[in-house]
């Protein structure tokens, strides 16, 4: 019997073992582009194991040293002098970090949540909170959603950004209460206006300390009276609502669902999504656990699910630096580039984010998508890495920058065909 079972896992294991495109398609799911090796690296391998790998890898702090403007004051009148200094050096050390990461995984969710709570540093103004607000996200990446929750409920950048820290009990701000529910918990259709009217009344009394950002709790400036909200009565305080608002239903559903659509393009199944929700109650609001089953879904490996989707601007640039391995001595032009596609690393367009699939791609756009592929190849000391790929990849090479057959014949120099690859339709998708 114990042959019969051993001899059955090895078949299934040898049955789902990852070919080349399989492997290229969790790393670029999962990450910003892969390179050979990394690809190789996990051919042969079971579903099972080259997804705990992934997973095994997502770190809870950066790998780069952060700013050294990280701890000084905000007093104003620096603050005014150096901004647009230290917000240019914010993201440039984003985009190095996603670049130099060893754990791609990691710096996707960040940018996932960044985009889910989005705030804008053209609003905050200081670069300090937006940091800070950068490495919650990572250190709760795939962690306890309601853990998160209750930290972004006191991070002063999103406060900042919603008008929250101006929120009175004698004129509750309605603003931070609505995304609260519309965009960050339970979506649009499942709760009421007297609700935001009542979360708007229990969020009073959060005050940023103008001295260090921090957040605090101040009782004199709380409505401290009963509040009804999703039926439910009780003095509800800033402190009770991350817990409360995770334990319903309709939250976990709206999590679960984004956390599909970050890798997955086709349909939640309904019994998928009802086997998602209880291991999401199963291990306490943990979403590693959930992401896990998500990338180990038949849905997930399906063919309609590979170039099923246009790159966006960090997936397109950065994905394709990190794939030959190229870390830039300068990384502005890098930050410019991402700007001028529609990407500008803190500083989403708008508190729903970032626009996604299609809205990323016109014929405009697919030009200056080119002219900034011909830029990098031609303005760069990339040529090495360029020459060390093609090397290495041989007969790959298309394989390792396309989701897709080349439509055309690729030949010429090293040059010359890296950029025919990335004139190619397909190095826009994955």
């Amino acid at each position: 019997m114990k042959n019969l079972l051993l001899g059955l896992i090895i078949f299934n294991n040898f049955l789902f073992a990852l070919n080349f495109d399989q492997s290229r398609h969790l790393l670029n799911r999962t990450g910003f582009g892969a390179t050979y090796t990394e690809i190789k690296s996990l051919g042969g391998l079971s579903r099972n194991l080259a997804v705990s790998l992934v997973l095994s890898g997502i770190r809870s702090e950066p790998v780069l040293d952060l700013p050294s403007w990280k701890d000084k004051s905000l007093d104003k009148k620096a603050q005014n002098e150096l901004r647009k200094e230290w917000a240019q050096e914010l993201k440039e050390w984003w985009a190095g970090e996603i670049l130099i990461t060893n754990s791609p995984l990691t710096e996707k969710m960040v940018l996932f949540w960044h985009d889910h709570f989005a705030t804008a540093l053209q609003k905050v103004r200081w670069p300090q909170l937006m940091l800070r607000q950068n490495l919650m996200f990572r250190k709760h990446a795939l962690g306890n959603f309601e853990t998160l929750l209750n930290a972004m409920l006191h991070d002063a950048a999103l406060l900042f950004y919603l008008d929250a820290q101006q929120s009175k009990k004698q004129a509750p701000n309605e603003n931070f209460a609505r995304e609260l529910l519309e965009l960050f918990t339970m979506g649009i259709g499942n709760y009421t206006e007297k609700d935001v009217l009542e979360l708007a009344r229990a969020l009073t009394g959060l005050k940023i300390d103008n001295n260090n950002g921090s957040v605090v709790f101040k009782p004199g400036a709380h409505d401290g009276g009963t509040k009804t909200i999703l039926g439910q009565k009780q003095r509800f305080r800033p402190a009770d609502i991350a817990q409360f608002l995770v334990s319903r239903t309709e939250t976990k559903r709206f999590i679960v669902n984004k956390l599909w659509s970050l890798m997955i393009d086709l349909p939640l199944p309904p019994e998928k999504e009802q086997s998602l929700l209880k291991i999401m109650v199963l291990n306490k609001n943990q979403l590693k656990p959930v992401m896990e089953a998500i990338l180990l879904s038949d849905e997930f490996w399906h063919e309609k699910n590979r170039a099923s989707r246009i790159k966006g601007p960090v997936d397109h640039i950065l994905g394709f630096l990190r794939t030959i391995e190229y870390l830039p001595e300068e990384l502005q032009p890098v930050v410019q580039a991402l700007r001028r596609t529609g990407q500008d690393l803190f500083d989403p367009p708008s508190v729903k984010g970032w626009s996604e699939g299609n809205l990323w791609l016109n014929t405009a756009s697919m030009q200056q998508r080119i002219q900034i592929q011909k830029r990098f190849l031609r303005g760069m000391d990339s040529l090495p890495n360029l020459q060390k790929l093609e090397a290495g990849a041989g007969s790959d090479l298309a394989k390792v920058l396309l989701p897709l057959p080349p439509l055309k014949r690729i030949r010429g120099t090293t040059t010359e065909k890296f950029n025919q690859l990335l004139a190619e339709p397909g190095f826009q998708l994955y």
